[in-house]
């Protein structure tokens, strides 16, 4: 995991808070800045009847960039990273960006941020954003209080992250939905992910391949003419009367093994919370 600190190139946002109603309270730690030490906040407040997401980052990251809406760190020189890249390249520069705000609750604010190398090569199949997620809940003054704030994942291709939504698997539940594709040595794979948060911290609740095929590498000496497969599959969530609600896929097409047998993908699945994670309940094939 890459450990981030605050990027002093930014220093024209230091301490400025276009909403704050207490600068005490809101200022950014000018030493932390000033030492290029930064950690996000364990224990942060912003005093605002309405969160920007301008001042949600400048608080969590010690810098924000308005016209790049952006926040920027400096990435210090570590064991794994040095035997990627050489010496002179350090410290580079990572770009942190929202890409998507949940803000269906009244008094709840979920960022999702993604952050990725800003001026070294980063488009490649497997250069896949870190993802993290901060939560913000609204408490009397006004004020904003940080709940959470977690790193998830590197997830996406080329630079770019998955698809992301928020999704309702309860009455009082919301997930963040993932969706990504990917297309290498032949094979085409879409996925699809949902993290919710189970206690004190988002999970991996739920996951599909979405679809699949052998397109680019079947019918080919090269690998014993292998068959031309295709599946697909459907989600759809099942409102019930219970906490978290159901899930029902239902999967079409043909699957093949290592060894080249062809299996009938095709089946419907009934999926139920257990506490921790969706798993199946009920599973059905066709006759």
């Amino acid at each position: 995991m890459l450990s981030f600190t605050a990027l002093n190139a930014c220093a024209e946002s230091k301490g400025q808070e276009a909403d704050s109603t207490d600068s005490r309270s809101n200022a950014v730690d000018e030493t932390l800045l000033t030492t290029g030490l930064w950690q996000v906040p364990g224990n942060l407040k912003i005093q605002s009847d309405t969160l920007a997401t301008e001042s949600a980052m400048r608080r969590l990251f010690g810098s924000y960039n308005p016209a790049e809406k952006a926040s920027f760190w400096a990435v210090d020189r570590e064991a794994e990273l040095a035997e990627i890249y050489a010496a002179e390249e350090f410290p580079f520069e990572l770009r942190t960006e929202m890409i998507k705000a949940d803000v269906s609750r009244a008094n709840a604010v979920v960022f999702v941020f993604a952050t990725k190398p800003e001026k070294i090569f980063f488009d490649c199949r497997i250069c896949a954003p870190d993802i993290s997620v901060a939560v913000f809940r609204k408490e009397a003054g006004p004020a904003w209080r940080l709940d959470l704030y977690q790193r998830i994942d590197p997830m996406g291709h080329y630079g770019t992250p998955p698809e992301t939504d928020f999704i309702d698997i309860g009455p009082n539940h919301r997930a963040i939905s993932f969706a990504s594709g990917d297309l290498h040595m032949g094979f085409n794979t879409s996925w699809s992910g949902w993290f919710a948060r189970v206690g004190d911290t988002y999970k991996l609740v739920f996951s599909a391949t979405t679809y699949f095929d052998n397109e680019g590498t079947c019918e080919v000496p090269e690998t014993g003419n292998a068959p031309c497969v295709e599946y697909s599959t459907e989600i759809e969530i099942v409102e019930t009367d219970a906490e978290y609600y159901e899930i029902h896929t239902t999967t079409t097409g043909r699957d093949i093994t290592p060894e080249n047998e062809v299996l009938d993908a095709a089946s419907e699945k009934l999926w139920r919370f257990n506490g921790e994670e969706y798993a199946v309940f009920e599973e059905r094939k066709p006759d």
